[in-house]
């Protein structure tokens, strides 16, 4: 019920900004974008969960590490595209 209300306050305002950038995208396509969102989010604390009580309390440092090295690759493409593509 909370991440339903943070969502509810942040759609609208995120779906606009999508629907400007990519105005030839059914309004549709973004909820499903929000709902994949949703459950990844949902989903990462139960597997951390389920990884610490087989692999060890030590996973538990180990799993977000890697995401956030993830993050970071992302985020360093991201700005090299924006750069190469000058927006």
């Amino acid at each position: 019920m909370f991440v339903g209300a943070g969502f509810a306050s942040i759609y609208p305002l995120v779906a606009e900004a999508i629907g400007r950038r990519f105005p030839y995208y059914h309004p549709g396509f973004f909820s499903g974008i929000f709902s994949v969102a949703l459950v990844g989010g949902l989903l990462a604390p139960a597997s951390l969960g389920y990884a610490a009580s087989v692999l060890g309390v030590g996973v538990v440092i180990g799993i977000p590490l890697f995401g956030i090295c993830m993050v970071m690759a992302l985020l360093l493409l991201i700005w090299l595209e924006s750069k190469v593509t000058g927006r």
